[in-house]
């Protein structure tokens, strides 16, 4: 739903696609870190870079692969969680069909075109039950691999990873949603919210008489309130910085006899020894 969490979600996949493989029943044949041969080449060509082996990959090159071609452009519009679950769909399964496995799962018509309806349609469900819409695309995801004809081969591992997609998919959601209740927006989306109080307290039609004077004496009310609070706040603040610099002078004084007094602790044991030898 965030940049932000375009990170912690390829640190997810990462883990799952893997580091270097060649194994000869993929047909997407030599891999590294999820990313096959071909579409490296491809990657490289529009760089106007030179092919190579793609066991060469950067860590620079694959993170850019992963957000441009599978994270963008729909991940930053989908609820937290959801967002993580469909890239990694992306990645594996490739975009179109996680579109068509998001639609299902929504009940919409699976044309694999996410669009604004689809939008729409995860924003509104995910509102009252995000875990509900993960659970439900997870559960379309493990319908899918279940049909394909190598699942006998690769089926467990599939499966395995849709389950812990899922477990990390509805964290993501929750956390996303306790953020929210606690107010946790990040500071643009705070200044654009705050923006646009300010645009519609601008716009906003004026109240009845009745109800103007109410909301006015609530209002004044309100606010009088606030001004003594932070009145008396500041006041506060006020008497106590009075008190700062002799603060420090008595720091300072406590210090000074705190040295005294070892130096006459000392100089008694000097006077007290030479005061001994003297008498023998």
């Amino acid at each position: 739903m965030a940049v932000a969490s375009f990170p912690r979600a390829l640190k997810l996949v990462l883990v799952d696609e893997g580091g270097l493989d060649d194994d000869p029943h993929d047909h997407g044949g030599r891999t590294a870190h999820g990313i096959i041969q071909r579409e490296y080449d491809g990657f490289r060509a529009r760089h106007n870079l030179p092919r190579q082996d793609v066991w060469k990959i950067t860590p620079a090159e694959y993170t850019e692969i992963y957000h441009d071609r599978y994270w963008m452009p729909w991940c930053d519009r989908l609820p937290a969680g959801t967002d993580y679950a469909f890239f990694d769909a992306c990645v594996n399964a490739g975009p179109a069909q996680a579109a068509r496995t998001l639609q299902r799962a929504l009940g919409l018509r699976p044309d694999g075109n996410m669009g604004d309806v689809t939008l729409a349609k995860v924003k509104e469900l995910a509102e009252t039950d995000p875990e509900g819409v993960i659970r439900a695309f997870c559960d379309r995801r493990r319908a899918f691999y279940r049909a394909l004809a190598q699942f006998p081969r690769y089926g467990r591992g599939w499966l395995a990873r849709v389950d812990h997609v899922e477990k990390a998919a509805k964290a993501m959601a929750l956390a996303g949603v306790e953020a929210s209740a606690r107010g946790g927006l990040s500071d643009d989306l705070k200044s654009a919210a705050s923006a646009r109080a300010k645009a519609e307290d601008t716009a906003r039609p004026p109240l009845s008489t009745e109800a103007g004077a109410a909301a006015t004496t609530g209002t004044v009310i309100g606010a009088g309130v606030t001004d003594q609070l932070g009145q008396s706040l500041q006041g506060a603040a006020s008497q106590l910085g009075r008190f700062a610099d002799t603060i420090h002078i008595v720091k300072y004084l406590l210090l000074g006899i705190a040295v005294i007094s070892v130096v006459l602790t000392l100089y008694a044991a000097w006077h007290g020894a030479r005061t001994r030898e003297a008498a023998a």
